[in-house]
């Protein structure tokens, strides 16, 4: 055998594997340190498996997109939660703080108390009652008022003077005036709540109509429609999600409304409570009304905005984000 036969026979020799590493799998890594082309394929297989739509880790999988929505939702309670806690270790802690902030379970237990034995309901029906007559009457002007301006150019120019007039006018300086022609009776808080109600609704009342774009009046005029169908078929529909701003801004203005006159005015109500609190030196029941005004708020908010979903489903308000 010549000396390049033996050559070649030692180089195959040595590049056949033994037989005891013939069935191992092959390193990760090459005797440089980089990685194989197998181990770079099974990261990105995974890498790809993490970041896919079906894997429940992905950004954009149902589940994380679910679970971050209901996190978000839960971020205003947390809030809330967070604030409570720091008010009871503030009470606790801070000498002679608590007899100007009780503490919260202090605060709970009285209002368990107070629902319990039903005055403080009684107190916040008669505010409800009163505001709601109010706010209803102050609404059906607001709409009215704000169609026909909205629609009539006569309307607008002979109203839109003595509207502006009346509008800056703040509440407080109204009520002095309501008590020499209403008294301080049921028809002050009536009264109050309906000017104050009024002019939120009106506003957007008034834009809404006067926004009504002209193709959709021509159009019904084409169809053969009356002034009257056109009214009612056309710009009603396109101004009712407007509408719906104004009345629900102007009924949390109803609730402040509400409580201030029977505050100033008043033998009766949840206002009146809080007052008397304050003056007997009850700091408890003093946050007990507070508070209980407070969630009052929340839940006529939240009834309105379920009244809203129903009436106009079809608006882009409506469309629920995740």
């Amino acid at each position: 055998m010549s000396s390049n036969d033996s050559l070649h026979a030692s180089l195959g020799h040595e590049a056949r594997p033994s037989d005891a590493t013939r069935g191992a799998a092959p390193p990760a890594d090459t005797s440089d340190g980089r990685p194989r082309p197998s181990s770079i394929a099974r990261a990105t297989s995974t890498a790809a498996s993490l970041h896919s739509p079906h894997s429940p880790y992905s950004p954009r999988s149902p589940r994380f997109r679910h679970l971050a929505a209901a996190l978000r939702r839960a971020s205003g309670w947390l809030l809330i939660a967070a604030l409570l806690a720091a008010w009871q270790r503030a009470a606790l802690t801070v000498p002679g703080l608590a007899e100007v902030l009780p503490p919260v379970d202090d605060v709970v237990r009285r209002t368990v108390g107070a629902l319990q034995q039903g005055t403080v309901l009684l107190q916040l029906g008669h505010t409800l009652h009163w505001m709601f007559a109010g706010y209803l009457i102050g609404c059906a002007l607001g709409i009215t008022i704000g169609m026909a301006t909205g629609r009539s150019r006569f309307a607008h120019d002979l109203l839109e003077p003595l509207l502006e007039l009346t509008r800056p006018v703040p509440i407080a300086a109204v009520v002095p005036l309501l008590m020499l022609f209403l008294g301080i009776d049921a028809g002050l808080k009536v009264g109050a709540v309906a000017i104050a109600s009024f002019f939120p609704v009106f506003a957007n009342a008034y834009a809404a109509f006067r926004s009504t774009p002209r193709t959709l009046d021509e159009t019904a005029r084409s169809f053969g429609l009356t002034p009257w169908q056109t009214l009612v078929q056309v710009a009603l529909p396109h101004a009712v999600p407007t509408v719906l701003v104004g009345m629900r801004l102007a009924l949390s203005v109803s609730l402040v409304v509400t409580v201030f006159v029977e505050m100033i005015a008043g033998n009766s109500g949840i206002g009146y409570f809080i007052l008397n609190s304050q003056q007997n030196m009850a700091i408890v029941d003093l946050y007990v009304g507070v508070l209980l005004l407070a969630a009052t708020g929340y839940v006529l908010n939240r009834g309105f905005l379920l009244v809203e979903r129903r009436l106009i489903p079809w608006h882009i308000s409506q469309r629920r984000r995740v």
